[in-house]
């Protein structure tokens, strides 16, 4: 009988790691459908889990084997830009032998000191380690129940049961964090979805601050409210679009902590570096010529995809439709946000950032993974549909398409489309004056719910059978 009470699921927590594995992995493979129903969320969560962590070290052993002078190609622009920075220099003279610079204000050169401390196989370990890390904070606080809910008998009986135990807090936390099909779900599409790709074979930074935006929103029940936020504007300008939209929301304390954290951190590394600070906002933020050609299909911007439809007035034409773009984005989030839907508001207004922005390379399109957990209104297939298009594009990543045809154009812009769509999708939800539905981890958890209440049944109805 296994831990929760149910006869015939693995303990995921039972055994060493090899034992731990080919229990979970193999009872699902060995069992018929209708037994392979009886595992135990916790099990098939862990599973699911286990799977995203093999291909995240299969996708960061085939990195590694790159040439020293080509992997993780942005970790190494970082690591120069500290060592230029520590040995006299500034973080905006080093050059990276492809023409790379670094793009990011000074705030993120003070953070990224430790490089330097590191030797160079250590370091990219470690980075690959704390990018794994901010996929499942990322994971977490997408499909985390909603805050302010009370929990139901099943989850209150879960977390007894689970303290008669006497488990540890941490198992304890992993225990519930697992039962819930949509964090195991979430994380292996963090992990194999192009944005998560793209990521971890650049040695990018983009996934912290999406991870800190995001969970600062999502799980803002706590004292610092505001601060995670605040820090990843700092690093990066885009999540800043967030801060309007909690005020609007009614969520005004968190914006103004978040706004203010930003400044702060802002004005402390002007004064620590006035120079770079003075180059950096006066010069190289409005400097094109530091990035790599904007208008490839990699950039999937609205600014890129005027420039790429040589659109004559790019500039004035950018700017109208930005600011239709961020108005939509704000009502819709604010409104969704002030009925509890936090997971479609955040959606929404992080696919904004990224169409307003004027770069959006696939590695900053992790707003965009979470749209399957939205639902469409209708009938469930509409919803299907859309979960498998989402998955569908962003498996695919931006490629340019073969000939000038229709769908060529939508294959090349299809990341910009798709946050066109989110955008849509929840003005739809804004507009319709109700929720579009329960969102994907609220249907998973309802459906685990019932499952284990149906099997709780069929197994007391068996004992009085054989009593």
């Amino acid at each position: 009988m296994g831990r929760d009470g149910s006869p015939g699921a693995p303990a995921f927590f039972s055994g060493g790691p090899p034992r731990r594995f080919f229990r979970v992995v193999g009872a699902a493979l060995v069992r018929s459908p209708r037994e392979r129903l009886r595992l135990s969320p916790r099990s098939r969560g862990g599973a699911l889990v286990l799977v995203a962590i093999g291909v995240f070290v299969v996708q960061f052993v085939l990195a590694a084997r790159v040439p020293s002078a080509e992997r993780f190609a942005d970790l190494q622009v970082y690591r120069g830009a500290v060592d230029s920075w520590l040995d006299g220099g500034t973080l905006y003279e080093y050059r990276r032998h492809n023409g790379d610079v670094f793009t990011y204000p000074p705030v993120a050169g003070h953070l990224l000191w430790w490089l330097r401390c590191l030797p160079v196989g250590a370091a990219e370990a470690l980075w690959a380690a704390l990018t794994f890390g901010a996929m499942g904070l990322l994971a977490h606080a997408f499909t985390a129940e909603p805050l302010g809910r009370t929990p139901g008998p099943d989850r209150t009986q879960a977390q007894g049961s689970t303290d008669t135990q006497g488990l540890t807090r941490a198992r304890a936390l992993s225990a519930s964090v697992l039962a819930r099909p949509g964090f195991a779900v979430l994380l292996l599409l963090l992990v194999c979805t192009s944005p998560g790709r793209s990521n971890l074979a650049f040695g990018q930074v983009s996934v912290f601050v999406v991870a800190l935006a995001a969970h600062d929103i999502l799980r803002h029940d706590h004292r610092w409210a505001g601060l995670p936020l605040g820090l990843a504007i700092a690093v990066k300008l885009t999540p800043a679009l967030f801060v309007p939209m909690l005020w609007c929301a009614g969520r005004r304390r968190q914006a103004v902590t978040a706004a203010g954290a930003a400044l702060a951190l802002t004005g402390a590394s002007w004064v620590l570096r006035p120079g770079e600070s003075a180059d950096y906002w006066g010069h190289h933020l409005a400097d094109g010529s530091r990035f790599v050609n904007g208008s490839i299909p990699g950039n999937q911007s609205l600014r890129a995809f005027l420039d790429r439809e040589h659109c004559p007035a790019a500039g004035v034409c950018w700017v109208v439709l930005c600011a239709l773009v961020v108005a939509a984005a704000l009502y819709a989030g604010s409104v969704l946000a002030r009925r509890g839907d936090l997971v479609q508001a955040t959606v929404v207004v992080g696919a904004a950032s990224l169409v307003v922005s004027p770069i959006s390379w696939t590695h900053h399109q992790f707003w965009l993974v979470p749209a399957v957990l939205l639902t469409v209104p209708g009938p469930r297939r509409r919803t299907h549909r859309w979960r498998a298009v989402v998955v569908g594009v962003l498996m695919l990543g931006p490629v340019r398409g073969p000939g000038p045809s229709a769908v060529s154009w939508i294959v090349t812009e299809s990341h910009l489309l798709l946050a066109l769509a989110c955008l849509g999708l929840g003005l739809w939800a804004a507009l319709d004056g109700r929720r579009t539905g329960p969102s994907f981890p609220a249907q998973a958890t309802r459906f685990a719910v019932a499952l284990r209440s149906a099997r709780r049944a069929t197994d007391t109805e068996a004992h009085r059978r054989v009593g």
